[in-house]
């Protein structure tokens, strides 16, 4: 049987294509602020789940450490987020929102809700229930095939 002529095939065709329209609008929310994509990632990070050491970042982002270091120095550099003392660690310090980051974060995420919110009116609650565990079991197969 050939793969690629699955409705499984399609599917991740069709996972890509709206991770690469999602991708597209938060570029755009990302540009709004002076920010590339990657550095509102960061700045969201942040935002949502509290100052957080760079590793950390990284591995939740699934990215570079190094990468997440320089993303980091650069919303310094803008003034949306300051390193402070992490009391855990001495070497790792905090990397934290500041006002303004918090601030300028959360006009681009009410845009961004806007969106959720006329997409989720739109659908039906049990359809994404049902896909979302799809969704779940594409990603435990592919981290298990990473082993």
């Amino acid at each position: 049987m050939d793969p690629f002529g699955t409705q499984a095939f399609v599917l991740l065709k069709k996972l890509q294509q709206a991770s690469g329209l999602i991708s597209q609008k938060r570029q755009a929310a990302a540009k709004s602020l002076g920010l590339t994509g990657a550095e509102y990632a960061v700045l969201e990070h942040i935002v949502r789940e509290g100052p957080s050491t760079v590793p950390n970042i990284a591995r939740a982002q699934n990215v570079s450490r190094q990468h997440v270091q320089i993303l980091s120095d650069a919303l310094a550099r803008k003034s949306l987020a300051d390193f402070t003392d992490n009391p855990k660690h001495l070497r790792s310090r905090l990397l934290e929102a500041t006002e303004d980051g918090e601030r300028q974060f959360t006009r681009v995420a009410a845009a961004e809700g806007r969106i959720i919110q006329s997409l989720a009116e739109s659908l039906d609650e049990k359809d994404v229930a049902k896909t979302l565990g799809v969704i779940e079991e594409i990603c435990d197969a592919l981290k298990r095939s990473e082993r």
